[in-house]
């Protein structure tokens, strides 16, 4: 009887222990970098592509027009080496012979036969090449607020996320006379005393590809507090940059390089 009892007491004690909560995250979300309103402009490279396969016959794209489809001769481009854009995005740039044609409308799709494996939850697009192409504005501001003491979501192990005390500033990029299917077909980057800044706020998050995680032509840069030497900036002054860039080419769109600090704010008991 002593033992039946014992057995009892175990069972109720595993009952109501909190169950462990891993971080799970469900399958990447990665395929086609479709740009807000489906529009290219007119000096588009082609659509990047985030994922596998990567060979040019896994491909398929077609011109749609009134009287029907005209298949296209597939081809793949590198993001240009030239770009710090080349260490950051692992994507390639579907296009076709001849370049996209201004005006026109195009399928792209990603095709697999049996034995490989797609990865990619966006294996269509459908985009409309703009009449317009993107041009460096003669004037590009980068906006940097207020240093705040506040606490930020980032990517954590275990929990996948978690929120820390931080010394943070938000970061905006203005590109005067650009039309919404050019900045939509930017790919945004920070470069934080010339290294690329790439935070998620959460592992289970997608990679942000154009916009960095904070959205077009913004971002949030931050130091732990206390200050961590794996994770966030240093303490200090940093050199702080945007890049816009249109991938596949060599167009690069910087903006001045302003230093700027992320000092902790101090304990309250300091003199």
């Amino acid at each position: 009887m002593k033992y039946c009892w014992m057995v009892v007491a175990v069972l109720s004690v595993l009952s109501v222990a909190e169950p462990a909560r891993a971080c799970r995250c469900g399958a990447p979300d990665r395929g086609f970098v479709i740009p807000e309103g489906d529009k290219l402009p007119a000096n588009a490279a082609g659509l990047p592509w985030q994922g596998w396969p990567r060979q040019v016959e896994n491909f398929e794209v077609v011109e749609l027009t009134a009287t029907g489809e005209l298949p296209q001769s597939v081809k793949l481009l590198a993001v240009t080496r030239q770009s710090p854009a080349s260490r950051v995005w692992p994507v390639v740039i579907v296009s076709v012979e001849g370049g996209l044609q201004p005006g026109a409308s195009y399928r792209f799709r990603v095709v697999a036969d049996e034995t490989k494996r797609v990865i990619g939850a966006r294996k269509e697009a459908v985009v409309t090449v703009s009449q317009n192409s993107v041009v460096a504005p003669s004037e590009v501001s980068l906006t940097v607020g207020p240093l705040e003491h506040r606490s930020t979501k980032i990517s954590a192990g275990g929990s996948c996320s978690e929120s820390t005390n931080t010394a943070r500033r938000e970061l905006s990029l203005e590109l005067p006379g650009l039309d919404d299917a050019a900045k939509n077909s930017l790919f945004y980057l920070t470069l934080v005393d010339g290294k690329p800044w790439r935070v998620r706020s959460s592992i289970c998050s997608p990679d942000a590809l154009g916009p960095t995680w904070k959205g077009l032509g913004k971002d949030l840069l931050f130091s732990l507090c206390p200050e961590s030497p794996r994770r966030g900036l240093k303490s200090g002054s940093s050199s702080i940059e945007m890049l816009a860039i249109l991938p596949g080419t060599d167009l690069v769109i910087r903006s001045e390089q302003i230093s700027v600090n992320f000092e902790c704010q101090p304990p309250s008991d300091s003199p």
